[in-house]
């Protein structure tokens, strides 16, 4: 067993959004027109202030197989900007298979916001199987929640469950 614990004060300049190229960046690349009209994703890192803030990280692992991971980091005086990130990996627990969940959870300003599923949340599921010494045929599980306004402006998260089947290219250093 193992477990390292990490804790940074950050100090991010002007035009720099920290993990804007994470997990939701897929997702997040094209803004919703309701919620940020006339702005495209590299407009916000065009108008991005300087900002300073905090990360924490605890990682650990069991018996050299199973690695687990959860960091949070929040920007100093902007709200609804904390970020949660758990991960688990177990590349090789079962010969020839490779196994990885993570769940992500942005606009974090409360112990509540932690536990509501919104359109700030992912969780994903991968299991591959190396085929050979190059390859990885994988299944890759999302589960993502959309923003519904009804024609009362009633904002509802409905669930998105997606499943992609994937052949990658993969080499251990």
């Amino acid at each position: 067993f193992g477990l390292s614990a990490k804790f940074e004060k950050r100090w991010n300049g002007e035009r720099f959004i920290p993990s804007f190229f994470g997990p939701l960046y897929e997702r997040d690349r094209e803004l919703d027109p309701f919620e940020f009209p006339g702005q495209s994703t590299i407009l916000a890192l065009d108008n991005a202030p300087k900002t300073e803030g905090y990360f924490g990280q605890l990682a650990g692992h069991i018996i050299n197989k199973i690695r687990l991971i959860g960091n949070f980091q929040r920007l100093s005086g902007v709200a609804q900007s904390g970020q949660l990130h758990l991960e688990a990996l177990a590349p090789d627990l079962i010969p020839r298979f490779e196994l990885s969940a993570f769940y992500d959870k942005r606009g974090i300003d409360t112990i509540k916001d932690l536990r509501t599923l919104d359109n700030q949340s992912l969780a994903v599921v991968d299991v591959g199987y190396r085929l050979n010494f190059f390859l990885v045929l994988s299944t890759r599980y999302l589960w993502y929640w959309e923003k519904e306004v009804d024609e009362f402006g009633n904002v509802q998260y409905r669930p998105v469950e997606r499943i992609e089947p994937r052949l990658s290219f993969s080499y251990r250093f």
